[in-house]
C-alpha cells in the first residue's frame, strides 16, 4: 500500500509538472533581479532552464555580477554558497549565452559583457567570435551608457579585439557624445586608452572638441580620469613611435606625411570604409575638423594625443582646479601624474592649490601615490613647499622596505631633481632596500637609481654599483637602444664618481668598471640596433660619451655600424648631440670617415650652440686635425661673439685670470661639453665629483655623500666658458690645428682633411681672442 501511494505521488507530480503552464517571461525576470543570493539564481536557472532567452540569460548574469560585488567571489549577499558551484552556474550560462548571441539586442550584449568582466570569466574564442559579430550587426543601436560599459568591458577583460571592431565601438559613440553622463565619458576614453588598437587622433580630436564644452560638469574622479586616460594614450602613443622608428625614417625622404603613425594615417580611410552612410552624412563636419585638426596640430610629426587643444586644455585644467578639495589621495597624484606626461604648464597659483589640497591628505596618501606625486613634481620642475617636500622625504624614507623597484627608482630621482635635504639616514635605507631588490629591477629603474645618485652627488658603494654592473650584464640583450645608452653613460659617471669618493677618501680598491665581457655583450646588443635603424641621435651621442669616459675603443665593426646609424640622423643632431658626439671621438681618438666629416659640418648647427658647446667642438676638430671650411669658421666666429658677449656680461666681476692662465699654457685640452671643462689632464676617467667621509674613511658597502662644489655662481661659470671658448679658439688657431683664418678671406670649401700649421689670422675676433689668452 505504501509504495503504490509514494507511486501515485510521484506520477501526480510528474502530470502536474506538464499540465501546469508556462511561467510568463516577465515573472522569470523579475524573480531572478529579486535573487538574493547566487544559490537562488541557480535554482531559478533550474527550474526554468527550458524557457530561459537571451533576456533571461543576460539577466541571471547581471545578477550574479551584482551580487558578487556586495558578497565577494561570488557568493552573495548572504554568502555560505559554493563558489565552485556559482563558477559552474556561470559557465553554463556562457555556454547557453553563445547558442543565444544571434538573438541578442543591444541591451543584452552590452550587460552581459559587463558581467563577463565583472565576474572574471574566461568564454572560449567561439563565444568571443559569436559576440563580435553580434555588436558589429548591433552597434547603431546602442545606447550611450551600453556604448560605454562595452568598451570598458573589452578593455578590462584584455581580449584581443579586432581592429574594425575596435574602430566601429569607438566612431559609434562620437554621434552621441551630447548624451553621455560625465562617467561613461570618462569611463569611454579610459577603455579606448586601454584597448589594444589605438584610436588615432581623428577620433581622438573629435571626441575632445565634444567634452571640453562639458568639462564644467566633471567631478573630481571623473576629471581625474580623463587627465589619466589621455596620458596613457600619449604613453602608448610614443611606445609606438618608437618601435616605428626604422619604418618611419625609411618613408621619410619620399612622403614626409608618412612620419604620423601608421595605424593614425589609415584611420580616417577605414573608419569611412565602415562607416560609409554616416560619414557621407557629416562630410561637412569632416571638412572642418580637418582645419580645425591642422590648426591645432602644428607639425605633421604631432603625436596622437600631443599637442593637445589649447582651448581643451585650458577648461581641463579650470575643472581639475575646482575638483580639488574634493579629490582622494589617489585621485590627486593621478592627477598630477597625468598632468605630467602631457607637458601641460601649470601656473603658480594653480600649483598652490594642488600642494594644498595635497598637503591635507599626504598622511594618507599610499607609497605608489607618494612617489608618483613625487616623479610628477620634478617632471614639471614644480618644487612643492619646503615643509611638505620635509614630510614627504620622511614618509618616502618610511615606504622604502618592501617598495617595488621602480618606486624606489621614481622616488630617488624625484628628490634629486627637486632638491630635496635627503640625509645620510635616508641614503643608507635606501642602499639596502634597493640592493635586496636589484634583482627584481628593470635596466630603467637601475639606470634610474645611478642617475639619481649622481644627481644628489653622491657616489654609490662599491658592492652597490658590482651589483649594478651585474644586473644590468644580465639585461642587455633585451634592453631598447635607449635603455642601452643611458645605462652606459649612467654605469661610466658613477664609476667616475666612486673613483673620485675611493681617491679623496684614501681607500685602495679600484671601483667597479664594465668588464671585457660586459663590453663585449654591450657591443653586439647595441650593433644589432644600429643595423636596424632603431638608433636616435641622443641616444648615439650618449653612447660615444659613456665609451669616451670609460676609455673604451669600441671595436672596427661596431664603429662602422655608428657611423652608418649617424650619417642618416645628423640633419635631426641638436647642438649638444653634435658637440658630445665630436668631443667623445676626439677623446677615443676615432677618425670619421670623410664624407662623414663633410656631411657633419654642412649640417651642424653652429649658431644655436653654447659656449661649452663651441668649446668641445673646437677642441675636437683641432684634435681631430679637420679643416671646417670657410661658411663653418664664419659661422663659428659670429656665434663665438654672441655667446662671449653675454656670457662676459652675466659674469662681470669673476675672477678668471688663474683659468686664464690655464688655457694659456695648456696644449690638448679635453674640454667636455657639458658645462665641465677638464684642463690640464688628458685622461677621460676624471670627475668633479668629491666626496666627504665619516671619520676619515669608507666603506664599500655605504652610499658616500659627496661634497657640494663650490664657486662663483653661475655668473662665473659662464664667464669661465666664455674665456675656455675664447682661449681655445687662440690655441686651435696658434698651433696650427685649425685654419681659422683662410675661410674669412673667402677661399672655397675644403675636404676634411689634415689641417696645416696657419699662424696668421686676419679676423680681429681671432686676434682679440689670441691677446686675451696671453694676459
Amino acid at each position: 500500500m505504501l509504495n503504490a501511494k509514494l507511486k501515485s505521488d510521484r506520477s501526480l507530480r510528474f502530470v502536474q509538472r506538464r499540465v501546469v503552464p508556462l511561467v510568463s517571461p516577465e515573472h522569470i525576470t523579475v524573480n531572478i533581479r529579486r535573487a538574493q543570493t547566487a544559490r537562488q539564481v541557480e535554482r531559478l536557472c533550474d527550474e526554468y532552464w527550458a524557457q530561459l532567452s537571451p533576456l533571461h540569460v543576460s539577466a541571471c548574469l547581471t545578477r550574479l555580477a551584482h551580487l558578487s560585488l556586495r558578497g565577494g567571489g561570488g557568493q552573495g549577499k548572504g554568502g555560505g554558497d559554493d563558489g565552485a558551484a556559482a563558477d559552474a552556474l556561470v559557465a553554463r550560462l556562457l555556454e547557453r549565452a553563445q547558442k543565444l548571441l544571434p538573438g541578442f539586442q543591444a541591451r543584452q550584449l552590452a550587460n552581459t559583457l559587463w558581467a563577463v568582466a565583472r565576474l572574471g570569466a574566461s568564454p572560449g574564442g567561439a563565444f568571443r567570435d559569436g559576440y563580435y559579430a553580434s555588436l558589429e550587426r548591433q552597434l547603431p543601436f546602442f545606447e550611450p551608457q551600453q556604448l560605454a560599459n562595452t568598451a570598458w568591458a573589452l578593455a578590462a577583460l584584455g581580449w584581443p579585439v579586432p581592429r574594425r571592431v575596435t574602430r566601429l565601438l569607438l566612431w559609434a559613440a562620437l554621434p552621441a557624445l551630447g548624451g553621455f553622463e560625465p562617467r561613461e565619458l570618462a569611463c569611454l576614453v579610459s577603455a579606448a586608452s586601454r584597448l589594444p588598437t589605438l584610436p588615432g587622433r581623428p577620433w581622438l580630436l573629435r571626441f575632445l572638441r565634444g567634452v571640453g564644452p562639458r568639462l564644467g560638469e566633471f567631478g573630481a574622479q571623473e576629471a581625474s580620469v580623463l587627465a589619466a586616460a589621455l596620458a596613457r594614450l600619449h604613453q602608448r602613443d610614443a611606445q609606438l613611435l618608437r618601435r616605428q622608428l626604422p619604418a618611419r625614417r625609411a618613408a621619410a625622404a619620399g612622403a614626409p606625411r608618412q612620419q604620423a603613425e601608421q595605424g593614425q594615417q589609415e584611420e580616417v580611410k577605414e573608419v569611412g570604409h565602415d562607416l560609409q552612410e554616416q560619414r557621407r552624412e557629416e562630410g561637412a563636419e569632416d571638412e572642418q575638423l580637418g582645419q580645425w585638426e591642422s590648426a591645432q596640430q602644428g607639425p605633421a610629426s604631432a603625436g596622437l594625443v600631443l599637442p593637445l587643444p589649447a582651448r581643451f586644455t585650458g577648461a581641463l585644467l579650470q575643472a581639475i582646479e575646482r575638483t580639488l578639495p574634493r579629490q582622494t589621495p589617489q585621485g590627486l597624484s593621478s592627477t598630477l601624474w597625468a598632468l605630467a606626461h602631457l607637458g601641460v604648464r601649470l601656473g603658480p597659483e594653480w600649483m598652490t592649490r594642488y600642494w594644498d589640497a595635497a598637503a591635507r591628505e599626504l598622511a594618507a596618501q599610499t607609497p605608489q601615490g607618494l612617489s608618483l606625486t613625487l616623479w610628477a613634481a620634478a617632471r614639471l620642475r614644480a618644487r612643492p613647499p619646503r615643509e611638505l617636500l620635509g614630510r614627504a622625504v620622511r614618509l618616502s624614507r618610511a615606504a622604502l622596505p618592501g617598495a617595488p623597484p621602480q618606486h624606489m627608482a621614481n622616488t630617488l630621482w624625484a628628490l634629486a631633481r627637486l632638491r630635496a635635504a635627503v640625509g645620510a639616514a635616508w641614503l643608507g635605507e635606501f642602499q639596502r632596500c634597493s640592493y635586496a631588490a636589484l634583482g627584481a629591477a628593470s635596466a630603467r629603474d637601475i639606470t634610474c637609481m645611478l642617475t639619481g645618485l649622481l644627481a644628489l652627488r653622491v657616489a654609490p658603494g662599491r658592492r652597490w654599483l658590482a651589483r649594478c654592473i651585474t644586473e644590468l650584464h644580465h639585461r642587455l640583450p633585451s634592453m631598447a637602444p635607449r635603455e642601452l645608452s643611458l645605462c652606459l653613460l649612467a654605469l661610466a659617471r658613477a664609476g667616475q664618481a666612486a673613483a673620485a669618493a675611493a681617491g679623496d677618501g684614501g681607500a685602495g680598491a679600484a671601483p667597479p668598471w664594465p668588464g671585457r665581457a660586459f663590453m663585449a655583450d654591450y657591443f653586439a646588443a647595441s650593433a644589432a640596433h644600429l643595423e636596424a635603424g632603431r638608433a636616435a641621435p641622443q641616444g648615439l651621442a650618449n653612447t660615444a660619451v659613456a665609451l669616451a669616459t670609460l676609455d673604451c675603443r669600441p671595436p672596427a665593426a661596431w664603429e662602422a655600424a655608428f657611423f652608418r646609424a649617424a650619417e642618416q640622423l645628423l640633419p635631426s643632431f641638436s647642438p649638444r648631440d653634435v658637440a658630445s658626439t665630436l668631443w667623445a671621438l676626439a677623446v677615443l681618438d676615432v677618425r670619421p670617415p670623410a664624407g662623414w666629416m663633410q656631411q657633419l659640418l654642412a649640417s651642424m648647427p653652429v649658431l644655436e650652440m653654447s659656449a661649452a658647446q663651441l668649446s668641445g667642438v673646437l677642441w675636437a676638430l683641432a684634435r681631430l686635425e679637420v679643416q671646417p671650411g670657410g661658411a663653418w669658421v664664419r659661422a663659428f666666429v659670429q656665434r663665438t661673439r654672441e655667446v662671449s658677449a653675454a656670457l662676459e656680461g652675466a659674469g662681470a666681476g669673476a675672477n678668471t685670470a688663474p683659468l686664464r692662465q690655464a688655457v694659456a699654457n695648456t696644449g690638448d685640452v679635453p674640454v667636455g661639453v657639458n658645462g665641465h671643462h677638464s684642463i690640464g689632464s688628458s685622461s677621460s676617467r676624471s670627475s668633479s665629483i668629491t666626496s666627504t667621509h665619516t671619520n676619515g674613511s669608507s666603506s664599500t658597502n655605504t652610499l658616500t655623500p659627496t661634497s657640494s662644489s663650490s664657486g662663483s655662481g653661475n655668473g662665473a661659470s659662464n664667464a669661465f666658458s666664455a674665456v675656455i671658448l675664447q682661449g681655445l679658439t687662440a690655441w686651435a688657431g696658434a698651433s696650427g690645428r685649425l685654419d681659422l683664418g683662410a675661410g674669412l678671406q673667402g677661399a672655397g670649401e675644403p675636404q676634411p682633411t689634415a689641417g696645416a700649421s696657419v699662424h696668421a689670422h686676419a679676423d680681429p675676433a681671432v686676434a682679440a681672442a689670441m691677446q686675451l689668452t696671453a694676459l
